[in-house]
């Protein structure tokens, strides 16, 4: 079975150095703000609607100048109340799982590290990785259910995704089981018992080749503290982004 890379610990914005915690739309709430001309302005020429258009990308612009040192102080004071808790989430988090400060970079990169590991030399091997990463993915997405979806709609689409890869996860489970001996089976149960829990723990380790390598930390353990530290690591970046516009701001308040 081949691995599937997980691409949101590479990708995801959250997980991006120098992305921030901006949502990234500043540029679709100016379109936003003149999509409000496009009852009038279908009707008119194509001058007039140029004109129009001007109007309202300078009114923009003019209630930008006015407002934007309103805006960055309550973006400033947001970002450091958000700062301060997630400083004390990874703290938290940190010592539930037993990771000392000067671990967390290497959990970090440990995760990196398995999100791009391409190495398929041996079928096993890469049985082993597809199941992690069925496992782990599973478990992120029952965690997102309630607190990203509104609707009992999208929901009841995720739940069926859910459902689709978790069949996946036993159908791994079952193939890796086959030809190993009793002591390094993955016990089903075990791992139904786990998705089943509330709450992930971390406790005991279920991978037959976690037991029985050097690493005593599960993928999924290491997964948190990541989790904790990009959301850190994003907020940092965000206020030395805001403190940034603020200097260009009065730079630009004072010429």
């Amino acid at each position: 079975m081949p691995r599937p890379i997980p691409q949101s610990i590479v990708w995801s914005g959250r997980n991006l150095e120098g992305a921030g915690s901006t949502a990234g739309e500043e540029v679709e709430m100016v379109n936003s703000f003149l999509s409000r001309c496009a009852i009038t302005t279908k009707y008119m020429t194509k001058s007039a609607r140029n004109d129009m258009l001007t109007v309202h990308a300078m009114g923009w612009n003019r209630r930008k100048q006015e407002n934007l040192h309103v805006v960055l102080a309550k973006r400033y004071v947001k970002t450091i109340t958000m700062l301060e808790g997630e400083t004390q989430k990874m703290k938290d988090t940190c010592k539930e799982l037993g990771c000392p400060e000067d671990k967390v970079q290497q959990w970090v990169n440990d995760v990196r590290d398995w999100a791009t590991n391409d190495n398929t030399s041996g079928d096993n091997q890469s049985l082993q990785m597809s199941i992690e990463h069925l496992f782990l993915g599973l478990c992120q997405k029952k965690a997102c259910l309630y607190r990203q979806t509104d609707s009992n709609k999208i929901r009841q689409l995720r739940r069926k995704r859910l459902r689709e890869e978790k069949t996946k996860l036993l159908a791994a489970i079952r193939q890796y089981n086959t030809g190993q001996p009793p002591e390094t089976e993955i016990q089903e149960e075990e791992v139904e018992r786990r998705l089943s829990a509330e709450q992930q723990t971390t406790d005991s380790l279920i991978w037959p080749w976690e037991v029985q390598s050097d690493e005593s930390v599960s993928i999924l353990a290491q997964k948190k503290v990541f989790d904790a530290y990009m959301g850190k690591r994003r907020l940092v970046e965000e206020r030395a982004i805001i403190v940034r516009e603020m200097r260009q701001h009065c730079l630009y308040l004072r010429s």
